[in-house]
C-alpha cells in the first residue's frame, strides 16, 4: 500500500507537517485526543509530543494500524471503523482528509461530536466544493469520485454546533478540492450577565432587547424574594440566611448577606434552575468581587457567559437603597449633634415629659437576629442618635440603626419632621425565643453624649413576629 503520511525517514502523498501547521490543533497538555482515520499516526505521535493524558488513534487499515503502534508505543490504535467510536468523552477530536468517504456526512459529525467532552473541539478538513447553492457536488479525484458539500451546505451542516472557520489546508496531490480547517463545538446556552450597579439600566435593556428577542430573564432579585417566602428551592442554608436577612426595600443587602456566608454558589444554582439550560439574561446586581467567581460558576453549568459593561444613563447611576439611607440618616445625625447653636426661625414645642419618650411597636425574630421598629423622641424635640438594647438583661449588639418616618408620632406631638422612628437590627442569643421578648427585650437610647434614658415603654398593641 503507498505511503500516505510524510515523515522525516518516509515521503508521502500528504505533506504532514504542514498539514499539521494547517489544522491549529487546540493546546493538547494534559487532554485526550482521538484521531479517526489516523493512518500511520503522524497526528497522534505530535499529541504525545504536545503532553496529551490520553492518545487514541482509529484506522480501517490494519496494516497503518500496525506501523502506528510500532512508531508510537504510547499511544493507542484501534484497526475499527468511525461507527464504533470508544466511550471514553475527548477533549480534542480530530478528522483530516476522510470526511468524503462517509456515507452520511452530516451522520458522522454527529457522532464526532457527541465523542467530545464538555468544552472539547472537532478539529475538521475537509473539501468544500464551490458553488453558491445548497447542494452536494460528484467530483471526479485521482482515485475515485466522491460527494462534496458546497459552502451553503456545509453551514447547513453545522448549524447545530458552534464552529469557526480556521483557514485553508494544504493541497492534495490528485484530489482538485480545495479543503478548509475547521473547528467544531457542542453549542452551549448563552447567560448574558446584565450586573452593573442600579440606575444602569438592566431592566429597561431587558425589556428593549432580550424580551423581544424571546430570551428569558432570570431577575435576582425576584429569586430572592421567592427564596424568602420558600416557593424558589435553594440549599437548606441558603433558604436560612435570606430568610434571616431579607429586606424587602434593599435586596443589596440580603445579597451582601448571601455573599457574606459564602453562599453566592448556592443562589447561582436558583438561577440556572430558573433557566432550565436555556439562553438567559440575569438581571441583577452583583459587586464587582464577585464577577469572576460568578461567571466561573455560570461556565461550569455549561454556560457560555456574556458580561455586559456599559456607561450609566444617567451620570453615575443610582446608589444602593440602603447606602442613600445611611447617607441620609449620617446628615440627620450630624444636624442633631450641632445642638441648637443655630436658633431656629420658631421655637421647638416644648414636650411634656423630661428625658426621652418613647415605645417599642414590633420586633421580627429570625435566626440570629431581631428587628426592632417603635419611636423615640427627647423632651428637646430632636431624635435620639444612640441605641442600646438588652435581652434578658444581657447587653446585645446592635448592628445598624436606621431612622424611618413616623408621621402619627409627628403630628401627636407637634414634632419639626417626622423621622423619630426607628428599626434596629440586633443580634439575637440562641436562648431568646419570641415567646420571652415582651419581658426580655429593652431598648435604651441617648442624645450625642447625654446619659442614656430608657428603657423604652413596650407598647400594649406591640407585635412579636416569629420568622426564623
Amino acid at each position: 500500500m503507498p505511503q500516505y503520511q510524510s515523515f522525516p525517514d518516509a515521503a508521502g502523498d500528504s505533506v504532514s507537517l504542514e498539514k499539521l501547521k494547517a489544522l491549529r490543533l487546540p493546546p493538547l497538555a494534559g487532554r485526550s485526543f482521538l484521531d479517526v482515520g489516523c493512518n500511520e499516526g503522524y497526528f497522534c505521535g505530535f499529541a504525545l509530543f504536545a503532553g496529551a493524558s490520553k492518545v487514541v488513534g482509529l484506522d480501517a487499515s490494519e496494516l497503518f494500524i500496525e506501523r502506528a503502534r510500532r512508531r508510537f508505543t504510547q499511544a493507542s490504535f484501534e484497526c475499527q471503523s468511525w461507527d464504533n467510536l470508544p466511550d471514553a468523552p475527548f477533549d480534542v477530536v480530530l478528522l483530516a482528509s476522510a470526511l468524503h468517504y462517509a456515507e452520511d456526512q452530516a451522520a458522522l459529525l454527529s457522532r464526532l461530536v457527541g465523542a467530545l467532552s464538555d468544552n472539547g473541539v472537532l478539529v475538521l478538513e475537509l473539501g468544500i466544493a464551490p458553488g453558491e447553492t445548497n447542494e452536494w457536488c460528484e467530483v471526479e479525484r485521482g482515485i475515485d469520485s466522491r460527494w462534496f458539500p458546497t459552502w451553503p451546505t456545509l453551514m447547513e451542516i453545522l448549524s447545530p454546533y458552534e464552529w469557526k472557520d480556521i483557514g485553508p489546508s494544504v493541497n492534495q496531490r490528485g484530489d482538485p478540492i480545495p479543503r478548509r480547517v475547521i473547528h467544531v463545538c457542542r453549542r452551549r446556552p448563552v447567560a448574558y450577565l446584565l450586573a452593573q450597579p442600579p440606575g444602569y439600566g438592566k431592566s429597561s435593556l431587558c425589556r428593549k432587547v432580550f424580551i423581544p428577542a424571546g430570551i428569558r430573564v432570570v431577575e435576582n432579585d425576584y429569586c430572592l424574594c421567592r427564596i424568602a417566602s420558600g416557593e424558589a428551592c435553594g440549599s437548606p442554608a441558603l433558604q436560612a440566611v435570606v430568610a434571616s436577612h431579607f429586606y424587602a426595600d434593599a435586596l443589596d443587602r440580603t445579597l451582601a448577606k448571601v455573599i457574606e456566608a459564602t453562599l453566592l454558589d448556592d443562589l447561582v444554582q436558583v438561577w440556572l434552575t430558573q433557566a432550565n439550560g436555556l439562553d438567559f439574561a440575569l438581571d441583577g446586581y452583583l459587586p464587582q468581587a464577585v464577577h469572576e467567581a460568578v461567571r466561573e460558576q455560570l461556565s461550569a453549568g455549561g454556560y457560555m457567559v456574556v458580561a455586559l459593561h456599559w456607561d450609566p444613563p444617567q451620570g453615575k447611576g443610582v446608589p444602593p437603597l440602603h447606602d442613600a439611607m445611611g447617607w441620609a440618616n449620617a446628615y440627620e445625625v450630624s444636624l442633631l449633634k450641632q445642638g441648637h447653636a443655630n436658633e431656629p426661625a420658631s421655637p421647638l414645642p416644648a414636650l411634656p415629659f423630661t428625658g426621652i419618650h418613647g415605645h417599642v411597636d414590633r420586633v421580627r425574630c429570625t435566626r440570629g437576629r431581631l428587628h426592632v421598629w417603635g419611636w423615640a423622641v427627647h423632651h428637646s424635640s430632636v431624635a435620639p442618635t444612640n441605641f442600646f438594647v438588652t435581652l434578658g438583661g444581657q447587653e446585645a449588639k446592635v448592628i445598624s440603626h436606621e431612622r424611618v418616618p413616623r408621621v402619627d408620632v409627628q403630628h401627636h406631638l407637634q414634632l419639626p419632621h417626622p423621622y423619630f422612628g426607628y428599626l434596629l437590627e440586633v443580634e439575637r442569643p440562641a436562648d431568646i425565643g419570641v415567646e420571652q421578648l415582651p419581658t426580655a427585650i429593652a431598648v435604651h437610647c441617648s442624645v450625642g453624649c447625654e446619659s442614656v434614658f430608657g428603657p423604652l415603654w413596650i407598647s400594649p398593641d406591640a407585635e412579636f413576629i416569629d420568622a426564623s
